[in-house]
């Protein structure tokens, strides 16, 4: 199952990057304990930040489910949360998580990192099309641009 979770990685990559994207394929091993690529938003003129990425990771990772696939897409914030906002910051997370079409903010390890996260669910045996990744594409960055500028200022 491995080979599959990966063939279809690298089918997700090809399509990533005939949208213009640069895009990074790591495989599981020391860096990483599954295979991921590495979407650099850099090519997106209106995006604040630069080297701002979003990871792409499949799951299962083994042959646990019979017919469905998990692709996860998870970016963090360069930035560090500090304490005395914390409170301001919950509660503006709650806020946008409600106004989100896809995906959530969250709060990492020691509430110190902030991210977004969406896990697209589809059939194992059906495949994506370019056209369909790049709307998932397109809502995530418009997620993690839109609400950056307000998370970081608080």
């Amino acid at each position: 199952y491995r080979i599959m979770q990966t063939s279809q990685l690298k089918e997700i990559q090809s399509l990533i990057e005939s949208m213009a994207y640069e895009v990074t394929f790591t495989p599981r091993g020391e860096t990483s304990i599954v295979d991921m690529l590495s979407v650099l938003l850099d090519n997106e003129d209106d995006f604040d930040t630069k080297e701002q990425k979003i990871i792409i990771t499949g799951y299962p990772d083994e042959d646990e489910l019979d017919g469905s696939f998990f692709m996860q897409f998870f970016s963090e914030y360069s930035f560090t949360v500090q304490d005395k906002d914390l409170l301001n910051l919950l509660n503006m997370i709650n806020q946008v998580n409600l106004l989100l079409p896809l995906g959530a903010f969250y709060l990492g390890e020691e509430n110190s990192k902030l991210y977004f996260k969406y896990v697209l669910a589809y059939p194992k045996e059906s495949s994506i099309t370019a056209a369909f990744l790049n709307d998932v594409l397109d809502m995530a960055i418009y997620a993690i641009d839109e609400f950056q500028e307000g998370f970081e200022n608080l």
